[in-house]
């Protein structure tokens, strides 16, 4: 792993997972690409316990302070379209919201399509990096990765943050860092393994928060307002428009009305 040969590390294995421990990185999905270029196995997981250059959707900065959060990036090989790439996402909302209900008392819900909340704050994001390597018969991977709030961080959250972050527990007298990550681990793998049947989707539904709900999105340039009736067999949100348009969201900002979520 030349890749990595400047950073120091441990690894650990948890079952048939080889599991790459840093204190700090950069981004742990760039280092799990860097990796997964290379031919490293499906399933080899970047963790690091801060992240300098964190990174959320469409390349949004994602706040992972030392001390207070783990983060952590899953190579996959999946036997999938590109386009169903999106199934990843909502695989792993579903087993980070499992993991968390395992390892703590907290009840966690699905925004769509990436974020984790308990008590109405956010505290989890994913994002799922498809990647062409044009090398080999296997030139297609994936990255996923997840940053989880375990604990609220020192001097609390960055102010433009204050309103919509949270953690899953009140303090950091336990730590479960790799815990989560092993947690998230086995949840996962046990829906990707059947990942086409998409059986998982009932679970996801039942935790959207959306649901039933009225939102805003952009739709050719234009703001509209709809409710949301369904998720579709690839996780795209199904709603009705005020002008009694039924529209599939497959991607894109989504807002509730009503209250102050953000994407």
């Amino acid at each position: 792993m030349s890749e990595i040969k400047d950073f120091s590390y441990k690894k650990v294995f948890h079952k048939n997972f080889e599991i790459l421990i840093f204190d700090t990185l950069e981004s742990t999905n760039k280092t799990a690409k860097q990796l997964a270029l290379t031919g490293t196995k499906e399933g080899t997981t970047v963790v690091a316990f801060s992240q300098t250059k964190g990174r959320g959707r469409e390349d949004r900065s994602f706040f992972s302070p030392d001390k207070s959060g783990i983060y952590f990036s899953i190579i996959l090989r999946p036997e999938l379209s590109p386009e169903r790439a999106v199934l990843i996402t909502s695989a792993a909302a579903v087993a980070v919201s499992r993991a968390i209900e395992k390892l703590t008392t907290s009840k966690a819900d699905i925004k769509w399509v990436n974020d984790i909340f308990v008590n109405g704050k956010k505290v989890s994001g994913i994002l799922t990096e498809s990647v062409f390597s044009g090398v080999g018969d296997k030139n297609f991977f994936a990255v996923l990765g997840i940053g989880i709030n375990l604990t609220v961080p020192k001097g609390d959250f960055p102010k433009e943050i204050q309103n919509i972050a949270g953690a899953i527990l009140e303090s950091d007298k336990k730590d479960l860092r790799l815990p989560m990550v092993k947690a998230v681990l086995d949840e996962f793998f046990a829906i990707y393994e059947k990942l086409e049947t998409s059986n998982y989707l009932e679970e996801y539904k039942k935790r959207l928060i959306l649901l039933g709900k009225d939102i805003t999105f952009q739709k050719e340039g234009k703001t509209l307002v709809a409710k949301v009736l369904d998720i579709d067999e690839n996780c795209s949100l199904v709603v009705k428009t005020l002008e009694g348009e039924t529209v599939n969201i497959s991607s894109g900002e989504v807002t509730l009305k009503s209250e102050n979520f953000a994407n």
